[in-house]
């Protein structure tokens, strides 16, 4: 670890696997030498240092998906970790694929840290990209409500119900029950306990 500054920012890599959390570490590091990083197993042990001292998370899909309420709440600081998967269903969340060369995830890094940098007042004006009834339509998909059911849930036409769910598979270019479930628990529209 470099001490080059009195308080360097610092960075927590959440991941199960502690040697991928220590080899990421170790890069982000020689490429980022002003900063501290920490690695943590899980997020009970990043809440108990305080989560609020760390500029950005690196978070393996898994704990993601595991934490997602605790994570859509630190989406500006998050970057979810994947193993070669593109992870369409995450809106506002940047990834970075850890399954290719240390050049390419050295690039790949340094080429999120400056997207963050130009792109974060652009994201926070940014909003929901589905609209609240698209939403509500989702999380009953995901729950295996059919059309007929949604459309009586929510007291609306079968018509306007078939409407939401092909605007919000358009939107997220998600064309499977299962794409949209993981969508709905990546970005907190449910959790993994409203699955039955």
């Amino acid at each position: 670890m470099n001490h080059q500054t009195e308080n360097p920012p610092k960075f927590a890599i959440i991941d199960h696997n502690m040697l991928a959390g220590i080899g990421l570490a170790d890069l982000l590091e020689m490429i980022m030498p002003s900063v501290s990083v920490r690695t943590f197993l899980n997020v009970d042990e990043l809440k108990k240092v305080g989560p609020e001292q760390f500029v950005h998370f690196f978070v393996s899909a898994q704990v993601y998906i595991e934490n997602a309420n605790f994570f859509r709440a630190q989406k500006t600081k998050s970057i979810v970790l994947t193993n070669g998967d593109s992870m369409p269903q995450l809106t506002q969340i940047p990834t970075l694929n850890v399954c290719q060369t240390e050049t390419k995830i050295i690039r790949d890094i340094l080429s999120l840290r400056k997207q963050k940098h130009q792109n974060r007042q652009a994201k926070e004006a940014e909003g929901s990209v589905l609209s609240t009834r698209e939403i509500e339509v989702l999380v009953l998909i995901v729950k295996g409500l059919i059309n007929k059911e949604i459309a009586e849930e929510l007291c609306i036409s079968l018509t306007t119900v078939i409407s939401h769910r092909k605007n919000l598979m358009d939107k997220l270019g998600i064309r499977t029950v299962s794409g949209l479930t993981v969508y709905a628990l990546l970005n907190g529209y449910l959790q993994i306990s409203d699955l039955q």
